[in-house]
């Protein structure tokens, strides 16, 4: 059964998975490629960032600036979160089609004939 993969960009909207959305300034010893969610009002070298998704280089912070219809998988509460142009909200898992500009869309048509799913490692797969 063949596989189908969305590669994740900094420039797309289905964005690479973040640690955690709860901190509002950088954690005290980061690893190069932590990401976060910077979810509140952000602090420190976070500042000026509210609601943008941030990653560690090895010595700075650099940042993705949030854009109505990203989504992010946050590991911590095992939860997907949509930006919806205002506020990031949890989404439930579902799933996604590709709009007419290349960026993902949640399915939410009531009636609609879905022929893939989600896996256990959030691969879109066909269904059997």
């Amino acid at each position: 059964m063949a596989k189908y993969h969305i590669i994740p960009e900094q420039r797309t909207l289905w964005q690479h998975s973040v640690i955690d959305k709860d901190l509002t300034s950088p954690p005290a010893s980061p690893t190069k490629g932590n990401r976060y969610l910077i979810y509140g009002v952000g602090s420190g070298d976070w500042s000026g960032h509210d609601g943008d998704i941030t990653y560690y280089d090895g010595s700075n912070w650099q940042f993705i600036t949030k854009k109505e219809g990203m989504i992010v998988w946050v590991q911590d509460e095992n939860e997907y979160y949509y930006y919806d142009g205002t506020n990031w909200g949890i989404y439930k898992k579902g799933l996604f089609e590709i709009d007419v500009n290349g960026g993902l869309m949640p399915i939410t048509e009531v009636g609609r004939d879905d022929n893939f799913e989600l896996d256990a490692n959030d691969d879109i797969t066909p269904k059997a």
